[in-house]
C-alpha cells in the first residue's frame, strides 16, 4: 500500500476510535449524573483554551467570510453536540451509534443532492436501504423490550445530530475549509455563545463530581470532539470528500457498541447485533467508491509526508 493510501487509512481509522471512545466516556459522564449543560461546558471550555495558541498561529478568520463561519459554526456546533448528547442520555450506545453515525451516509448523500446537486448513486441508494434495515431491527428490539417514548424522542435528537453535522462536512468539503478554521467556527464561536450563557443562566453540578472525573470528562469532552475530531474530520474531509469519509463512520457502531459491553455493562441482542452489521455493511456499500477515478483522485490529494 502506498503512503498516500495508507496515510487515509490512519486518518478515516482515527475518526472510527475517537468517536467510539467519545461515545463511552460520554456515556458515562451521564452515568455520574453531569448534566448535558455541563458536558457541554466542559468540551468548550477546554477546547477553548488548548485551541486559542493555534488559532493565533495560523489566524484562521482569513480564508472565510462571516457568513460561511456562521454557517459552520451552526451546523457543526451546538445544535449538533447538544442534540447528540441529549440523545445518548436517552438511548443505549448501541442504539445512539448507528442512529448517530449509521445515518452519517444517508444524510450527507441527501443534503450533497439537495444543496449542490451531487447525483445518488446506486450504491448510494442500496446501502440507504440497508442502513434504514438495520434501525428498524434495533427499533424493534427496542419495542419489544417496552421502552418508553422517551427513548424515540432520543432516536430522533441522533438523527437531527447527524444531520446537521452531515450539512457541516457538505460545506466544509465545498469551501476547502482547513482544520484550523473547522476549530475556530465550531469550538471558539460556539464556545463564545454558549459559556458566558451556561455561567449565567444554567444550573451547574460540575461542583459536586469528584476531581478525577472531572479531569477524564474535560479531556475527553474538550480534546476529541473539540480538537482532534473535528482535526481529522477536516483532513478527511478534505483529502476523500464527504462522502467517502463518511465511510470510517461504519466502524463507529460496531466498535462503540462492543467497548460498551465491558466497560459499561450493555447488554447486546441478537437483534442489535443483527442491525448493527446490517448498518455497518450498508455504510460500507454506501460510500465505499475507492475504485472509481473520483476516488483514486482524492488519495492522489493527501499530503505526502
Amino acid at each position: 500500500m502506498d503512503t498516500p493510501k495508507l496515510s487515509g487509512l490512519m486518518i478515516g481509522l482515527s475518526i472510527t476510535l475517537l468517536y467510539a471512545g467519545w461515545t463511552i466516556a460520554t456515556r458515562f459522564g451521564l452515568n455520574t449524573h453531569l448534566s448535558v449543560g455541563d458536558l457541554m461546558a466542559l468540551r468548550l471550555f477546554v477546547a477553548c483554551v488548548i485551541a486559542l495558541p493555534i488559532l493565533l498561529y495560523h489566524k484562521p478568520w482569513q480564508g472565510l467570510r462571516l457568513r460561511q463561519y456562521a454557517i459552520l459554526g451552526f451546523l457543526g456546533g451546538l445544535p449538533h453536540s447538544l442534540l447528540a448528547y441529549g440523545a445518548l442520555e436517552r438511548i443505549s450506545v448501541a442504539h445512539f451509534s448507528v442512529f448517530l453515525y449509521g445515518m452519517a451516509p444517508v444524510a450527507t448523500a441527501l443534503i450533497s443532492y439537495l444543496l449542490l446537486r451531487k447525483t445518488i448513486t446506486k450504491p448510494q441508494a442500496i446501502g440507504a436501504v440497508l442502513i434504514l434495515g438495520g434501525i428498524v431491527s434495533l427499533g424493534y428490539d427496542g419495542f419489544a423490550q417496552g421502552l418508553q417514548a422517551e427513548t424515540w424522542v432520543g432516536a430522533l435528537m441522533a438523527v437531527g445530530a447527524i444531520t446537521s453535522f452531515a450539512g457541516y462536512m457538505v460545506f466544509a468539503e465545498r469551501w476547502h475549509v482547513t482544520a484550523a478554521q473547522a476549530i475556530m467556527a465550531c469550538t471558539v464561536l460556539n464556545g463564545l455563545l454558549y459559556l458566558p450563557f451556561w455561567g449565567l443562566f444554567m444550573e451547574s453540578q460540575l461542583a459536586t463530581i469528584p476531581t478525577s472525573d472531572l479531569v477524564i470528562q474535560g479531556l475527553f469532552q474538550g480534546m476529541i470532539p473539540g480538537i482532534l475530531a473535528l482535526y481529522t474530520t477536516a483532513l478527511a474531509t478534505k483529502a476523500l470528500g464527504a462522502n467517502v469519509t463518511s465511510l470510517f463512520y461504519a466502524l463507529i457502531p460496531v466498535t462503540a457498541a462492543g467497548l460498551a459491553v465491558p466497560f459499561l455493562g450493555e447488554a447486546i441482542t441478537v437483534k442489535i447485533i443483527f442491525g448493527l452489521f446490517v448498518t455497518t455493511g450498508g455504510i460500507i456499500i454506501a460510500t465505499f467508491q475507492f475504485k472509481t477515478s473520483k476516488a483514486a483522485k482524492s488519495f492522489s490529494a493527501l499530503p505526502r509526508s
